[in-house]
Order: C-alpha cells, then structure tokens, then sequence
C-alpha cells in the first residue's frame, strides 16, 4: 500500500488528475487531511470523481515530511527495518527481519537430532545447562531434524510440556503462527514427524493444516478429554476468523472436522493453556 501512496503522490506531483476509483478506502482516508488544507481537490469528471493538485508546494511538503528518502525510494520499498526507517520513518513497515531466533526445549540424547546447515548441534547439553536453547535461522538455511517435534502455540505449555504426557524429541515454541522461513528451512525426511500443539480454534487449526500442507506426517494434538475441555471455549476466539472457519468447514482432515464440530457446537474455542490445569485427565 505504501509503494501504491508514494506512486499516486508522484503522478500528482507530476500534474496528473487520479481518478478516486484508485485511492482505497484506507488511503481514501490519508488523503483526507490533505484535501481539508486545500492542498488537493476532487472534482467530478465525466460521470466519476478525479483528484488533482491546487497547491504544489504544499504537497512537495508533505512528501518530504513522509518520505525523507524521497518518492522513488518509496515506490521502490524496501526489505529491512533500518531501510523502513529511512524511507518511511517507520521500522513497522517491515514486518519481518533477515533472520529470526528458533527457541527450543530437546529431551533426547541422539546424536543426530539436529542439525543446522550439515552440523550436528548438541542443543540436549545446552538445554541440560540452561533449561532451553537457541538458533539463529536465516533464510536458506538448511534445518534438519530426525524425530518428533511438538510445535507449541503459547509460551506457558511451552514450559511445562512435560504435563501434558506426551513423548517427543523436541519443543518448538511458535508464539503463535509460526514463520514461513521454518516452513522453507525444515527439510522434509522419513524420520521426522510433527505434532502441531495449537489453540483449539480456527487459527490453531490453520496452521495445523499449513505445516501438513508440506509436512504429510503431522498431526494435531487433541486430548482424549476435548470435549470436556469446551466447556472453557471462549467466542473472542472465532469471532475475527469466521472466514478461517469456514473454509475449515470444507476440509477432509478427521482432526480439523472433529474440533470444527466442538466449535460449532459451543460457538467458540479454546486456548491451549487449559491442558495445564490441574485434575485435569489427557
């Protein structure tokens, strides 16, 4: 969108009319304050709306209060935080980084566990010494890993996934959709298989879908008390995702279509940090 703004700024600069077909409502609203100054105007053209330039000088001002890097590096955009500072002022353009931090939990003594770009990493030791370790992934790199990896949605099951009895080599901890760059650095194999530990809702669901989409050996955890646990099930969770529900709705997996009909049934899901509750049977 910002690369659309800066093009349509410069094809004003340069004594174009636009016409308002091609402003968003989101940049419907960014030009608000601009034709409120009497900087720009909107005029009927024929049987539509067009947008010109009344004063020049005023929307130069603009663009480089905006864009300090100047329009065409704007319309360029960029690919880092830094560059999203210079050019828009603004790091939060760049939702991503070059690289990101893999935090797991390892319980298994095998050699061949891990490995990151060929080399065997002794990740069990680093978890023994300080309870969890780390990697840095960038994008290309090369993640092996031969076993079973719980991939877990929330920091709190993350600590304490021992409670849930469940047997696996290593924890992921996703803090929630996990990134595309672990879905392209994850080389698939025969000896891994993965255990998607979501929220039992529609984005809980999603990405389940997302790593089997690539991954066939994965699975969703489900407790043999599910249903029991509904009764927690919050609206707030399916509120904002009736489109995820629905296409959820259509889909074959028996583990989708299982929770799918709780969801239904209860009008909503439920957040993960329910298995850690006391008393509580899996």
């Amino acid at each position: 969108m910002m690369a659309v703004y800066a093009r349509h700024l410069k094809m004003l600069l340069a004594g174009q009319s636009i016409p308002l077909t091609k402003f968003s409502a989101k940049l419907r609203g960014r030009i608000k304050t601009l034709l409120e100054a009497g900087v720009l105007e909107q005029k009927r053209v024929g049987a539509g709306q067009s947008i010109s330039v009344i004063s020049y000088r005023g929307l130069e001002k603009y663009c480089q209060k905006q864009y300090p890097s100047g329009l065409d590096a704007a319309i360029a955009g960029v690919s880092t935080r830094a560059e999203a500072v210079a050019v828009y002022r603004d790091a939060k353009r760049v939702q991503g980084t070059d690289r990101e931090a893999l935090l797991i939990r390892v319980f298994s003594e095998r050699e061949d566990l891990l490995k990151l770009n060929d080399i065997s990493l002794p990740a069990k030791a680093w978890c023994d010494q300080a309870g969890i370790a780390g990697l840095q992934l960038r994008d290309g790199d090369k993640l092996e890993i031969s076993g079973r990896i719980a991939l877990v949605e929330n920091i709190d099951v993350f600590w304490a996934f021992e409670k849930l009895g469940v047997s696996v080599d290593i924890v992921y901890y996703t803090g929630g959709r996990f990134s595309g760059r672990f879905l392209s650095c994850l080389v698939p194999n025969e000896h891994i298989s993965l255990l998607h530990c979501g929220d039992y809702d529609p984005v809980g669901l999603d990405e389940y879908l997302r790593i089997k989409k690539k991954f066939g050996a994965a699975e969703f955890y489900i407790p043999a008390n599910i249903a029991e646990l509904f009764k927690y099930s919050k609206k707030d969770l399916i509120q904002d995702n009736q489109a995820i529900l629905a296409r959820l709705r259509l889909s074959l997996d028996e583990a989708v279509k299982r929770i799918v009909r709780l969801i239904d049934q209860h009008n909503g899901g439920v957040e993960q940090e329910i298995l850690l509750l006391k008393n509580l049977s899996h």
